[in-house]
């Protein structure tokens, strides 16, 4: 994947959206030097692109590793009643591929933007490798009734198959949000959405993780864990954070090896919970310039970024997401 560095050159929704991901790598990957941020991003985009363009590409599974497929998982999903939790990284969309190939019934959640922008695209991929109409379901998580759909699914020996890193949906802010719990994530907390756990309690149904990456000659891997039962001895809400905070450590791993191939970066300030504050360096990070040609002041970008909307200038504190009105002749200087 060819990666294209940011520049001062880009425009302002770019410019904004570089500012969101690098605060949150900032926040959740504090280790990581800002002078690597622009290239980070530019591999995060060029991920995104790699996925879009993988998705009706069921000849790329012939090269691809799958891990983990023994033969209990794969009776598992053929017979059924299992709930699939993935993430957006590496080659993710593969996965409805493979199952397409499988011939296994999918019900593919989704939150209402994407079920709107790309429900129809997914459902015309899936009628080009199968002669079953119903093969490949969809169901808008955001929908009151969606549980109800779900779980009748589920019934019907579908596999479930859930994005739990996809906190896009358009409903209320997640720290206003009933159905999500916080839950420890890298070197903060995220609010997560606690419906996989509920379904698997109310279906008595295992929760299979299914994790995806490529590897450095571009090949992709997908990779299925062991399945999670629930805890009889735990109720719904006490199951939740259990639950949920394997499913994110298993997406811990995953991120802090492969971080350019994570989609989330993209939204991930959507449901963050900053709860430990980041160390502000007390010099900027002179890595590699010599001490000799130093100049004066430098920007803090590990800390701040500055964006546009419009003809209006902000600064952004990158450890709180929050954002100020500066002039433009302070814009400028930064």
């Amino acid at each position: 994947m060819k990666q294209k560095v940011p520049t001062k050159e880009m425009d302002d929704y770019s410019l904004l959206q570089f500012n969101l991901v690098t605060a949150s790598i900032s926040n959740y990957l504090p280790h990581i030097n800002p002078s690597a941020y622009g290239k980070l991003y530019a591999g995060i985009l060029a991920n995104q692109q790699a996925s879009i363009n993988e998705q009706d590409n069921i000849g790329l599974l012939d090269k691809t590793r799958i891990i983990g497929m023994s033969g209990k998982i794969s009776e598992r999903l053929r017979n059924g009643g299992v709930i699939i939790c993935t993430y957006h990284c590496g080659s993710y969309r593969l996965l409805n591929l493979l199952l397409s190939k499988m011939n296994i019934p999918v019900t593919l959640l989704l939150s209402e933007t994407a079920y709107e922008k790309q429900g129809q695209e997914f459902l015309e991929i899936y009628s080009r490798f199968s002669n079953s109409k119903n093969l490949l379901k969809l169901i808008n998580a955001d929908l009151p009734n969606s549980v109800l759909q779900i779980i009748r699914d589920m019934r019907d020996k579908r596999v479930i198959v859930i994005y739990i890193d996809g906190n896009t949906g358009s409903g209320k802010a997640c720290d206003e949000n009933k159905n999500c719990v916080p839950v420890r994530f890298l070197a903060q907390s995220v609010y997560a959405r606690s419906g996989i756990a509920y379904i698997s309690c109310l279906a008595n149904a295992p929760v299979l993780p299914v994790v995806s990456y490529r590897l450095k000659n571009g090949y992709p891997v997908i990779k299925f864990s062991g399945e999670l039962m629930p805890h009889r001895s735990l109720s719904r809400d006490d199951y939740a954070p259990v639950l949920l905070q394997k499913l994110y450590q298993i997406a811990e791993k995953l991120i802090s090896k492969y971080p350019e191939q994570w989609e989330g970066w993209l939204y991930l300030h959507k449901s963050a919970l900053i709860d430990q504050q980041t160390d502000v360096p007390k010099e900027p990070d002179y890595t590699g310039t010599p001490s000799s040609i130093l100049p004066g002041p430098r920007f803090n970008s590990k800390c701040f970024g500055i964006f546009k909307i419009g003809n209006e200038t902000y600064l952004m504190q990158k450890n709180s997401y929050q954002s100020y009105e500066i002039n433009e002749s302070t814009y400028a200087f930064l």
